[in-house]
């Protein structure tokens, strides 16, 4: 059991298959600040160049405080709807590049708290990647 998990919550179990995000890759999002606890997979699209674009509604449970961005992708959070107001860009990078970790980030603006500005989210596969 993972010694930061919550004891007292209900989602204490995981179904994530594999995927090779060399083929399409996908952003994590993580409850906690550290990149652990209640995640939620954002895949990329790697046919269309705009992205994958992923709305949020006031009835999602979605709540995210960090994020692993694969490298080669580049996540863009809005503050509408419409993916017109950009709010952070993170850019997909290795903690560890030899053993290939992903980087853990911090998020400036928390996805689907009471307050959160964050309204919308792309998922960019970095043609130069």
């Amino acid at each position: 059991m993972n010694p930061n998990a919550n004891a007292h919550s209900s989602d204490l179990y995981i179904n994530m298959e594999y995927y090779n995000p060399a083929i399409n890759g996908a952003v994590t999002t993580f409850h906690g600040y550290d990149c652990y606890e209640k995640t939620h997979r954002f895949f990329g699209d790697s046919e269309n160049p705009l992205g994958a674009l992923y709305r949020f509604s006031d009835e999602e449970r979605i709540y995210a405080s960090s994020v692993h961005v694969p490298y080669g992708y580049t996540l863009i959070t809005y503050s509408d709807s419409l993916w017109e107001s950009p709010l952070e860009t993170i850019i997909g990078d290795y903690d560890d590049h030899k053993l290939q970790t992903p980087k853990c980030h911090r998020l400036d603006h928390g996805i689907g708290y009471w307050s959160s500005e964050v309204k919308s989210m792309k998922v960019i596969k970095n043609r130069n990647a």
